[in-house]
């Protein structure tokens, strides 16, 4: 569900418009958009830079994931949670 929404960001995305991604076993897909800077996939450095985020995980990992990203938050974050199931 998450590849789809993000799928639809992109295309509706602009140059200005920066999409980070975390995953762990990433699709072809995933790897061709990071190839082509349309998204930054697994970013190390990116502490307090995030204003909305969405999390779009298994319910069985949505809370480490959600700790392991908090630092990355900024102090105003819109938080979105997609978490199924």
């Amino acid at each position: 569900m998450g590849e789809a929404m993000l799928r639809g960001w992109v295309k509706a995305s602009n140059e200005l418009t920066k999409i980070y991604v975390r995953e762990p076993n990433p699709s072809i897909w995933l790897k061709k958009m990071n190839d082509t800077k349309k998204i930054t996939l697994n970013p190390l450095d990116i502490k307090g830079q995030i204003n909305v985020c969405i999390f779009a995980v298994k319910p069985q990992v949505a809370e480490q994931v959600i700790k392991d990203n908090k630092n990355d938050l900024a102090d105003n974050s819109f938080i979105i949670s997609v978490i199924a199931g």
